[in-house]
C-alpha cells in the first residue's frame, strides 16, 4: 500500500514541476494516447531552473527504485503502469537534455528497467502493450536526436 503513495506522489511532483524544469517535451510525447499526455501549456527549457529540474528527477528516481524491489505481478494495478510510462518520458528527456557520462548511463538503464515492467504489465493488462510501445517511440526519437530540435514549446497569448 505504501508502494502507491510513493508512485503517486512522483507522478504528481513529476507533473507539477517538468513544466518549469530544464527537461523538454519531445512532439511524440505530446500525442500520446495510452498514458496521459503532459499539460498543453509548455515552458521552453531554459537553464536556472535547477530547483524544479532536481525535484522531477528526485521523483523518477525514487520511482524507478521502488520498481526494482521484487513483488508480485498482481500487486501492482494499472495505474502504476501509466506512471511509470509518464516517469520513463521525463526519464528520456533527462537522458536528451541533462544526463551525460556515467549518469546518462544509469537514465538509460532507468529507461529499459521501466519499459520492462511495462511489457510485464502487459501480460495482465493488454493497454500495456500500447504503453511500451510509446515510451520506446519517444525514447527513440529523443535518441536519434530528432527532440532536440524539434522540442514542443507553446507559449501563453
Amino acid at each position: 500500500m505504501c508502494y502507491y503513495r510513493y508512485t503517486d506522489q512522483g507522478r504528481t511532483i513529476s507533473a507539477l514541476h517538468r513544466p518549469f524544469s530544464s527537461l523538454g517535451y519531445c512532439p511524440e510525447e505530446m500525442t500520446t494516447q495510452a498514458f496521459q499526455a503532459p499539460s498543453p501549456f509548455t515552458l521552453t527549457p531554459k537553464a536556472g531552473r535547477n530547483a524544479h529540474t532536481a525535484r522531477v528527477l528526485k521523483a523518477t528516481e525514487i520511482h524507478t527504485n521502488l520498481l526494482a524491489i521484487p513483488c508480485a505481478l498482481e500487486k501492482h494495478n494499472i495505474f502504476t503502469m501509466c506512471i511509470t510510462s509518464q516517469l520513463a518520458a521525463v526519464q528520456v528527456s533527462a537522458c536528451t537534455y541533462i544526463l551525460d557520462g556515467h549518469a546518462l548511463s544509469i537514465g538509460r538503464d532507468r529507461v529499459r528497467l521501466s519499459i520492462g515492467f511495462v511489457n510485464t504489465m502487459a501480460t495482465l493488462w493488454p493497454l500495456g502493450k500500447k504503453m511500451a510501445k510509446e515510451v520506446r517511440a519517444i525514447a527513440r526519437s529523443c535518441i536519434a536526436g530528432t527532440c532536440t530540435q524539434n522540442t514542443v514549446a507553446m507559449d501563453a497569448e
